[in-house]
């Protein structure tokens, strides 16, 4: 108010003043912010008066109004000193407003005011709002390359898979074991590579020898070779170096003290396995010198897969049980007599052999043996994935063979799988056993078995298998029982088709017989007798 008014407002007598005034006539003090002077009608005295809802007044002083607040913001009290932004998703089109509203479907509140909803770009307009597209694009391509990974890693994993395959079926058995130690690939297909060599060496395990390579070829190897190769005398043997080697250790460039002191001599004419193994089945001769084995990918491999390439080796059909201390003669003329009489089935028949079907590199030369307990269990399940034994018999009286708990134990195991079982045996013998066994006390003592008597070229195997044995059975009685009654068996089944002359055709065997009465005439022995 004008000063001149002064004295009329207040009077001459005392007063108090509103707050915030003071001193005479009230004349100091001022309005802050957000309060309006004016005068009280009543009094005529000076008061500050809140701004009303809506307004505002910014500064403090007696001069100045209150002003609205503008669209978009609101005093939603009385005397504020500024008006706030609507929240957010509100809005005010109208100027002194104390409140906000929400906007309307299809509209957006921006800096306080709506508006029609427009999306950016990068937007997406769903249910009246704007949904950023980033985390969906994000999202999409994280898919998308998790996608384009998987196929690239399935890609590379079949890629690989059919790599091994290839080197499988191309017998590229060093490039295969490669493969397998290459980091990425064991990372990408490390089983499957292993499945694939576990095939491969199953595959060669399972293979045998040619019937025809060996009657036909593997006699003219023995005579080739062993002309190529110094003999020398030991004992009552001749051996070469490497049988030396063998029995008294020592290297090729320096031979043993018993090689050197030995007397040259001849080769022998009917060499046994022992003496022809470092000629054939591991010395440098051995067709599997230098090449690599498909069962553990390291140089030298056994004979079979040496042959292999040649198609003189596949799918056994038929395990053989024999002896070590066989001459070479004995299983050439048993098997030439064999096919003989089989002249419809020869062709078809590879032989599981272990002189040629182990890898001898590893066994006789580097000394790789797996405990008993792990061999009758190998042997067993190969005996089964074979399906048909012969078991190769020196003759009938005194035979060597049931006197080597090895072919014992191979029989035993054999009838216990049920598995068709035929004598393989020379001419010779055959007549010889023809003219031998008149009675079924003879047929009885031929076939005798004494397990705990038997032995093995190893000791330890011996020992082994006998504990086996003892420890499954408690004694040797059951084993020597089933063998016996085997043998009676394949032994009466032999003279009654020597005397009919009918082939022989394992797949057609009986099954083990009863022990017929020692009293009984020869007859019963030939299949005779009338029920």
């Amino acid at each position: 108010l004008p000063k001149s008014a002064l004295s009329l407002l207040h009077g001459n007598g005392s007063c108090s003043c509103n707050w915030p005034f003071s001193g005479e006539n009230c004349s100091q003090g001022e309005c802050p912010a957000g309060y309006l002077l004016t005068v009280d009608d009543t009094s005529l005295l000076y008061e500050c008066r809140k701004c009303a809802s809506g307004t505002y007044k910014e500064n403090p002083g007696n001069d100045g109004v209150c002003s609205a607040c503008s669209p978009g913001t609101y005093a939603a009290q009385p005397g504020q000193s500024i008006c706030k932004i609507c929240p957010a998703g509100q809005a005010q089109e109208d100027s002194g407003q104390s409140t906000c509203h929400e906007c309307k479907v299809g509209e957006t509140a921006n800096d306080g005011r709506c508006s029609p909803l427009t999306c950016a770009r990068s937007e997406w307009k769903l249910q009246n709002q704007c949904w950023s597209l980033v985390p969906v694009i994000v999202l999409v391509l994280v898919i998308l390359c998790a996608f384009f990974a998987a196929c690239a890693y399935r890609a590379q994993r079949r890629w690989i898979v059919n790599q091994a395959h290839f080197m499988k079926s191309n017998r590229l058995w060093q490039q295969l074991y490669s493969l397998k130690d290459r980091p990425l690939a064991r990372k990408l297909a490390g089983e499957d590579i292993a499945a694939v060599i576990e095939d491969a060496r199953h595959e060669s395990e399972q293979l045998g020898m040619n019937l025809d390579y060996v009657i036909t070829e593997f006699e003219e190897v023995v005579r080739a070779t062993m002309t190529n190769h110094e003999w020398r005398q030991d004992g009552d043997f001749v051996l070469t170096l490497g049988s030396f080697l063998m029995n008294y250790g020592g290297k090729h460039e320096q031979p043993p003290e018993q090689w050197l002191q030995a007397s040259r001599a001849n080769h022998p004419s009917d060499p046994n396995f022992h003496q022809l193994a470092p000629l054939l089945v591991f010395g440098k001769d051995s067709p599997g010198f230098g090449k690599i084995c498909p069962r553990d990918g390291k140089p030298h491999c056994s004979y079979v897969d040496g042959i292999h390439e040649r198609g003189c080796s596949g799918k056994a059909t038929h395990f053989l049980s024999w002896a070590w201390l066989y001459r070479l003669s004995l299983p050439l003329k048993a098997l030439q007599h064999w096919a003989e009489k089989n002249q419809w089935e020869r062709h078809n028949v590879n032989i599981w052999w272990c002189f040629f079907c182990n890898n001898q590199f590893r066994v006789l030369q580097e000394g790789q043996t797996k405990n008993t307990k792990e061999l009758a269990v190998a042997f067993g399940a190969n005996l089964k994935g074979i399906g048909k034994a012969w078991m190769l018999m020196d003759g009938v009286r005194e035979p060597t063979y049931t006197k080597r708990i090895w072919c014992i134990f191979e029989v035993y195991i054999a009838r216990k799988h049920d598995i068709p079982c035929t004598i393989l045996i020379a001419p010779e013998q055959q007549l010889e056993c023809d003219h031998s066994i008149n009675t079924l006390k003879e047929l009885d003592e031929a076939c005798r078995v004494r397990a705990e008597d038997a032995t093995a070229s190893h000791k330890q195997d011996e020992e082994g298998i006998k504990r086996e044995i003892v420890e499954q059975f408690g004694s040797f009685h059951e084993v020597n029982e089933v063998v016996e009654e085997q043998l009676r068996s394949v032994v009466i089944r032999m003279l009654k088709e020597s005397e009919t002359g009918a082939p022989d055709s394992s797949s057609n065997l009986p099954h083990l017989i009863s022990k017929p009465p020692q009293s009984n005439a020869v007859d019963q022995v030939h299949g005779k007798a009338t029920n």
